[in-house]
């Protein structure tokens, strides 16, 4: 499945919809009336296809190229009497559900985008209510505490290149050395609801950085403000 969101969820539920809407138009409109669960079963198998895979928008975009499911089917069903003429239209609806759900795809990321500010760092920290500092490396000392205000200060935090040419094995490499620049991690915060950005957090030293770790990319933000409270640094 290619939903990790809310928004994409939403638009798996709707190309299934439609896919659904026009298999009982064309169930009503056949004079054959064919077995509802065997319909379905068509329709599922027509879905499979030869498919081309290729990265786009941080996601695997895969697209149909080869109807094997509607092939098998009709190998299966040639032969035996009207059977292939009946089930054909839900065969060809299976496969044409693959640009269904492609086009849902693509429209589901122009809404994420619309919603969603990923280079806002409220993205990826919107509820702190559970929240908590732990030192991950010695550099991290004290007991430290997120400042009082600390939602108003990363809404005005900025996204900085600094980490852009920085790869993520090089960070870990980082972490062994004795002046770790992110010695502390924020834990159990939450990203913006149904966002589905779920990363690793990390404060800078100075408490003015913070490093945002996902499974496509780093993202480093930076305050003028600190956002560990003075007297716990």
């Amino acid at each position: 499945m290619w939903f990790d969101n809310i928004v994409d969820l939403i638009f798996y539920l709707v190309a299934l919809g439609i896919i659904a809407f026009l298999a009982i138009r064309i169930y009503r409109k056949q004079e054959v009336k064919l077995s509802k669960w065997k319909v379905i079963v068509v329709i599922i198998v027509g879905v499979f296809s030869f498919s081309i895979h290729f990265p786009m928008f941080e996601k695997t975009v895969e697209l149909a190229i080869l109807p094997l499911g509607v092939w098998i089917l009709y190998f299966l069903l040639r032969n035996k009497g009207n059977s292939w003429k009946n089930y054909r239209p839900y065969a060809l609806l299976g496969f044409a559900g693959n640009y269904i759900f492609l086009a849902a795809f693509f429209i589901s990321i122009f809404i994420y985008h619309l919603i969603y500010d990923e280079n806002e760092l409220s993205h990826y920290i919107s509820d702190i209510s559970e929240a908590e500092i732990i030192p991950v490396h010695p550099d991290g000392e004290g007991n430290p505490q997120l400042s009082g205000d600390f939602m108003e200060i990363i809404s005005k935090m900025k996204q900085k290149e600094f980490f852009s040419v920085v790869s993520y094995d090089d960070m870990v490499d980082d972490f062994q050395k004795e002046n770790e620049r992110f010695p502390y991690l924020l834990a159990n915060s939450k990203p913006r609801w149904g966002s589905g950005a779920d990363a690793v957090i990390y404060i800078e030293k100075d408490g003015k950085g913070i490093l945002v770790n996902t499974e496509k990319r780093s993202v480093y933000f930076r305050s003028n403000e600190k956002v560990l409270k003075e007297k716990d640094l």
